[in-house]
Order: C-alpha cells, then sequence, then structure tokens
C-alpha cells in the first residue's frame, strides 16, 4: 500500500462535506485512528524544511507548515497528499481529492 499525507485542508474538505475550514471533532476522529501515523517534529525536520523548501523557493508563498510537509514527503518517499493545496503540486507532488 502506498502512503498518502493527509494535509489538514484535504481530510476536513473530505471529512466534513462542505467544509473548508479546520474542525475540532475531524481532527479528533483522525487522531483516534490507529491507522494514521504521527510524525513528531524536531529542530533537525524544520531546520531541513526551511533549507530545502522554503529558502530556494522565495518566489513561493510556502508556509513553515507546507514546507515540513515536504519534507516529510521527501524523506520518507510519499509521492502523494490528500489536500485542497496548490503548493504540494508546485513542490513537484501529486495531490488527490
Amino acid at each position: 500500500m502506498r502512503s498518502v499525507l493527509l494535509d489538514s485542508s484535504g481530510w476536513i474538505a473530505a471529512a466534513v462535506r462542505g467544509q473548508t475550514a479546520h474542525a475540532a471533532s475531524a481532527l479528533d476522529s483522525v487522531l483516534r485512528d490507529p491507522t494514521h501515523v504521527l510524525l513528531a517534529l524536531d529542530p533537525d525536520l524544520v531546520a531541513s524544511a526551511v533549507q530545502r523548501w522554503i529558502v530556494p523557493f522565495r518566489d513561493q508563498n510556502f508556509s513553515l507548515c507546507d514546507a515540513v510537509s515536504f519534507e516529510v514527503m521527501q524523506r520518507e518517499g510519499i509521492t502523494r497528499a490528500l489536500s485542497i493545496d496548490g503548493h504540494f503540486i508546485t513542490a513537484g507532488f501529486e495531490i488527490i481529492h
């Protein structure tokens, strides 16, 4: 089975029809689902994300959250994200809806 990064914009939109903003109940159900893997942030991950995704892509408006997501995807060999954020495509990843 291929892994997919679950961006909050994508899973909220999928979990709550018509919802494009964050919803606490959807987040709670995702966090309790044992099929999801949560990765902890550490200073090295954040520093790598900034160096690989923020510094060289100054012409983009990638957020730190975007950059950390991209760095996790790069490290874990994940090529697809459940997201409605076009930044994933700009960074070279595939988005699924």
